[in-house]
Order: structure tokens, then sequence, then C-alpha cells
């Protein structure tokens, strides 16, 4: 299963004649999808379908469960299909009042010009649309979701497109770190050693002053000592949080919040590494190592 990006972006049209006598409706669906920590809809529906906004949600739901969504319904009016209607009666009026206005001396005696006329509101209108019965807009509603299935899919297919792309760049991020972790396994094994062998002579040096400390005692002193220095453990859980990474980045879709826990886990890790470290050349993988959990936690901050 394909990874799934949050961003992303689609549109559809759709077209549909209806009614008597025949009307032409026109519309389109533009969708976008931008990162979010959790689902988050926002709709714009024009005027007479805000009824579809639950409809919409539900369908958007049922395909997405991360990312900020914006849903934007336009209609598309076709006015050289509609019947401009002049308002005769109330064009006689203004003339009439032109008239008196002139004789009154208050207005010169140039005669009214129409298309200035015309602009006076009210003067003309555009004849409104038949209202369409119970039945017509139930088609038209099917029709309009229809058309929103087709953005929504266009939508998925992008995000699945950008998902692809994040995908080889966290599996390379990822393969670095494993990289790092590796030289860190090797300088962590050595550095033991050498531990081993200082802590070994230094307890020699003790058994040779006149102090009462038992056997027993030095050897848990020791095994303590070796503990708080040994780094080991930490490059060993960080192995394997980064191959469970490599896994779900593998089984895709919805994986997005499981790889910012893991990250949590690894950034623990690897500060821990740093502070336990007495070595400049394993402090500088750890910083490595942290630099790169960063950066890879703001890759899959892009992650469904």
């Amino acid at each position: 299963m394909a990874l799934e990006s949050m961003t992303g972006y689609s549109r559809s049209d759709g077209i549909l004649k209806l009614g008597v006598p025949e009307q032409t409706w026109r519309w389109t669906w533009e969708l976008r999808s931008v990162n979010s920590k959790g689902f988050d809809l926002r709709s714009k529906l024009p005027p007479g379908r805000q009824s579809l906004e639950i409809l919409a949600k539900k369908e958007i739901m049922t395909q997405i469960t991360r990312g900020s969504i914006t849903a934007h319904l336009i209609r598309k009016e076709d006015l050289t299909e509609k019947k401009v209607v002049i308002n005769e009666q109330f064009l006689e009026q203004l003339c009439d009042t032109h008239q008196r206005l002139k004789k009154a001396g208050i207005v010169a005696e140039t005669a009214p010009v129409l298309d200035r006329l015309l602009l006076v509101p009210g003067a003309v209108a555009v004849e409104r649309e038949q209202e369409l019965n119970s039945d017509e807009n139930q088609i038209l509603d099917n029709a309009i979701l229809e058309s929103l299935r087709d953005a929504l899919s266009a939508l998925i297919s992008a995000r699945k497109k950008e998902g692809t792309q994040l995908s080889n760049i966290l599996e390379k991020q990822i393969s670095e770190l494993l990289e790092l972790c590796g030289k860190a396994r090797v300088l962590a094994n050595t550095n033991r050693h050498q531990i081993s062998e200082t802590l070994e002579e230094q307890i020699g040096l003790i058994s040779k002053m006149k102090v009462t400390l038992s056997e027993e005692r030095l050897e848990q002193e020791l095994a303590l000592l070796l503990t708080k220095l040994d780094v080991t453990e930490e490059v060993d859980r960080l192995s394997i949080h980064l191959d469970s990474c490599m896994q779900l980045l593998k089984a895709g879709r919805a994986v997005g919040r499981r790889l910012d826990f893991i990250c949590q886990e690894l950034n623990r890790e690897a500060n821990t590494l740093c502070s336990k470290s007495s070595d400049k050349g394993l402090t500088s993988i750890g910083i490595d190592l942290k630099v790169g959990i960063e950066k890879f936690r703001e890759q899959i901050q892009n992650i469904q």
C-alpha cells in the first residue's frame, strides 16, 4: 500500500441539464489538502447547496483520515442562457419624473439617455431560474456528489504521488542513520574494552594501597561504571527503532502518527548516547544522529 502525503490539490467539473424549461447547471469542485495534526475540513458551498455539506464531509472522511482539507463547490452560471428583463414601467416612471423636474427648472433641458437609464438599479434584471422540484434537486445533488468523488480520487492520487517521493527520501535518511549507528557500535565496542582496561588498572592501583575494599565491592563498582559509560544498548535501540520505521514505510498508508512517536524515542536514545559518551568521535556521531533524526522528523510531518 502506497504511502500518502497530506498535501495535494484537485478539481473536477460537472454539468447537468434539468427542469422545465430546461436549465443547464455547471459546477466545479476544488479540493486542497495541507498538513495537520488531525483531520479538519472546511467547506464552502453556494446558496441552495448547503445541505450537501454533511454528505460531502462523509465522502471525504471515508478516504482521508488526516490533513486540513478545503472543499470548495463553485457554481458556474452562463448568463448567455438567461433572459434579460427590462422593467419598462420603472423606466416610464423615471422619464415622467425627469419631465416634471425639467418643467420645474431643476434639471437641464436635455432628454434622458437610454444607456444611462439602464444603469439605474432596478431598470434591468436577469430572469430568475425556475425552482427545481424535490426529485430534480435530488438528481442534481447526486450528480454533484459524484463529481466530488472524482475530485477526491484525483486528490488521493496526488497525495500518493507525493507520498512515494517522500518515502524514497525517508528511506534514504533511515539508511544514513543506520550507517551512523554502525559506526557508533564499532566505536562503542572499542571504547568498552579501553574503559574496562583503564578501570582494571585503577583497581590494581587501589588494591596496592592500604584501602579496605572487598573484591566483591570493587567488581560491583566496575560493573556500575561500565554500565554508565557503555552506549551499546542505546545504539541497539536506535537500530531497532530505525528498522521499525523502515517497516512502517513499506507498509504504507496512515503511519504518520506512529512514525512521529518513534522519532521521540530516537531523540531520547541519541541524547542519552551523547550524555554517556566520553569519546570525542562517539559524541560527534551522536550529534550527527540528532541532526539526522530532526531532519527525518520534519519530513514525516507531511505524512498521513
